[in-house]
């Protein structure tokens, strides 16, 4: 066998002699295979450990590391996950720590280097109220969280989030001027953006293009549809999937509609029933709602209705693209193997959905017969 290809990710041997490479059952070939390389690594010292404090009120620490190169780019900070992560590897301020990419792509400590630490160094001890607004923590499972939903970090996160390329996109409204619009004491609740009028942005951002594109950005974000805006305002478990349900079946949704549904299960269903039910934020969907100028997503067509699906493995294309392709016309993506689902597109690498869309009957098809849906 040679090395027939190779890159930072792998190495494919493929076999020299193609007499010796019998005909393909399946989609794999039967005379190649690969080996992933390890990640690289470096080592660099921790400077110092800091906490976040994420939209949901997650308290995240970070090591703040002296800047390394790392697969290619310079790596100047790694997430420490929860307490328990911290505790179990026993990373203090001033450690070395050999550092590298999860998927090549998140900077992560994988250890300590134990025979360089100073011995006077001290375990780190995670804090017990928010830095922000120094409410008493509440740690579920590994995660630990500020109740406070009127902790002024946890606000300007939402913000961020609902004016995110993901959330609302409203284009060069960054961190910098979020903060210093909440600082004014201008906006408050990630609503409030579209209260701004263009004097009102000048009195805080000066007068010029900063303020004038900020204020352009804003108005052209209502241009949206309102699936992307309930997802926008950043409710604990809510995402475009959940959207999608919440706005097509229910309008004053019970705890009992919303822990029945798929995928949802009761500690979602509380924390989306708690946001639901308080009535300022009802209120604001609802107003919402019917005062933007959403864009109607228009089916393609009806020959997916009634009709629901999943995926599991890789298919030819982005998995958004094909449950777009899905929703587009009439289907609905489910995200997880029930009897509430009719066909699992099963393509390479496919996981255990697989096995247990087996047993319980569910019709198996491939990325080919979906085409053949909709033909």
């Amino acid at each position: 066998r040679k090395t027939d290809q190779y890159d930072t990710d792998g190495i494919v041997f493929k076999v020299n002699d193609l007499s010796c490479a019998k005909p393909n059952e399946g989609k794999l070939p039967n005379w190649a295979c690969a080996f992933k390389l390890d990640p690289e690594s470096e080592t660099t010292q921790v400077v110092d450990i800091v906490v976040q404090i994420g939209r949901t009120g997650a308290i995240t620490p970070v090591a703040i590391l002296t800047p390394v190169l790392v697969s290619g780019s310079i790596v100047s900070r790694a997430t420490l996950n929860n307490a328990s992560f911290i505790k179990q590897l026993d990373v203090r301020i001033g450690d070395f720590v050999q550092v590298r990419k999860a998927a090549e792509i998140i900077p992560e400590i994988i250890a300590v280097d134990l025979d360089k630490r100073d011995p006077d160094s001290k375990p780190f001890i995670f804090p017990n109220k928010c830095p922000c607004c120094h409410s008493q923590l509440v740690t579920e499972e590994t995660i630990t969280r500020c109740l406070n939903k009127e902790c002024e970090e946890q606000l300007i996160q939402n913000i961020l989030h609902f004016a995110s390329r993901d959330g609302m996109d409203i284009k060069g409204v960054d961190e910098f001027i979020i903060r210093a619009l909440f600082k004014a004491k201008t906006i408050y609740y990630p609503i409030h953006l579209y209260h701004l009028s263009l004097e009102d942005l000048e009195k805080v951002l000066g007068k010029g293009l900063t303020a004038k594109n900020a204020f352009e950005a804003i108005e052209t974000s209502r241009n949206t549809t309102p699936e992307k805006f309930l997802y926008s305002l950043g409710i604990r478990f809510v995402g475009e999937r959940m959207s999608k349900l919440l706005l097509k079946e229910y309008k004053d949704v019970t705890y009992e509609e919303l822990v029945n549904l798929e995928g949802v299960g009761p500690i979602k269903a509380k924390a989306i029933y708690e946001y639901l039910s308080n009535p300022k934020n009802r209120d604001m969907v609802l107003n919402y709602l019917v005062e933007f100028k959403f864009k109607k997503e228009e089916k393609l067509s009806n020959k997916l209705d009634q009709k629901t699906f999943l995926i599991t493995g890789t298919l030819t294309r982005p998995r958004k693209e094909i449950e777009k392709l899905i929703t587009d016309n009439g289907g609905t993506m489910l995200s997880s193997v029930s009897s509430k689902l009719n066909y699992l597109i099963v393509g390479e690498n496919a996981g255990s959905k697989l096995e247990k869309a087996k047993k319980l009957g569910i019709e198996i098809i491939e990325e080919k017969d979906l085409n053949d849906f909709l033909k």
